[in-house]
């Protein structure tokens, strides 16, 4: 047990070095993925709240190394809102969806994503995310078609 709780810790470090250094993301990517998909088969709900953090920090701040790999990054995250039992790290993951989507709306196209996004809103167990919440609603609201907020 203290293996998962030292990896959870350091994918909480990880992050917080991303958030504030992200030329580290295009060297530490693919190790760093390989490492969540390890220990997500643990089903870890702290882990994985650490872990959708992470991927949230990586694409926010690094979206072209991070849009090759988002088809498998949206597999994990909907992983993670489906096993998790702890609201907080559903919250985290759905989240990082939308982080993703603000990145890189040319790819995660806001529209296809917003209903599933918006029915989670406000965010019950990790409320800090709710700034984000609302960061995505303003941003619905000044990127998309007025209609799809109708």
């Amino acid at each position: 047990e203290k293996e998962i709780t030292d990896q959870t810790k350091m994918i909480g470090c990880f992050a917080q070095c991303f958030k504030h250094t992200p030329a580290l993301i295009s060297e530490c990517q693919n190790n760093i993925l390989q490492s969540f998909a390890n220990f997500w088969e643990l089903d870890d709900d702290d882990y994985n709240r650490n872990a959708a953090y992470c991927i949230a920090v990586m694409c926010q701040k690094s979206p072209a190394t991070m849009q090759p790999l988002y088809e498998n990054i949206l597999a994990a995250l909907k992983k993670i809102i489906d096993i998790s039992e702890k609201q907080e790290s559903k919250d985290n993951a759905v989240t990082a969806i939308l982080k993703m989507v603000m990145a890189s709306p040319s790819v995660m196209k806001p529209d296809v994503y917003m209903n599933d996004i918006l029915t989670c809103l406000p965010f019950k167990g990790d409320k800090q995310e709710n700034k984000s919440g609302l960061k995505f609603i303003v941003f619905l609201i000044q990127n998309c078609n007025k209609s799809y907020l109708m």
